[in-house]
């Protein structure tokens, strides 16, 4: 369900309740909000080997820019994980590639690329167990730093 959230100046930014997008809408619409603010998408997974989203996970690429276009101060960091499945030295560039790929589309959006800034932890840091199919799913994944307000 779609849901309203306010914005500065009076503006309305409709989200998907209870999704990310509306979570960060939300911190950033919190006076005394601070940078190296984490958020985790909840619907941009990726197959394993692959830096491809389905299109069901576009929408939430598309939320987040439009939050950026309403904060154009906002600035931040997109970080890609991997499962362990697979060498680091795979594991590695494909995070990176995720990140790019989340990256650019934001640009692709009319966002300005010295806002977005990448970074790639491979398999590190899982919050999930590798050991089975859901886990490994739930570590292929980008996350979203606020970086700057």
């Amino acid at each position: 369900m779609r849901v309203a959230v306010d914005a500065p100046g009076g503006r309305k930014l409709l989200l998907t309740d209870k999704a990310f997008t509306y979570q960060l809408a939300r911190y950033l619409a919190t006076k005394g909000s601070r940078p190296n603010k984490s958020f985790l998408f909840d619907e941009l997974r990726f197959a394993t080997n692959t830096a491809r989203i389905t299109p069901d996970a576009q929408a939430e690429v598309t939320d987040l820019a439009q939050i950026m276009k309403t904060y154009p101060a906002l600035h931040i960091r997109v970080v890609g994980y991997t499962d362990s499945v697979g060498p680091e030295s795979v594991n590695k560039p494909l995070s990176a590639a995720r990140a790019s790929f989340v990256k650019q589309a934001l640009v692709e959006a009319g966002i300005g690329a010295n806002r977005i800034t990448t970074s790639n932890e491979g398999q590190d840091e899982p919050i999930a167990t590798n050991q089975t199919a859901k886990g490994r799913r739930r570590n292929r994944r980008v996350e979203i730093v606020v970086t700057q307000l």
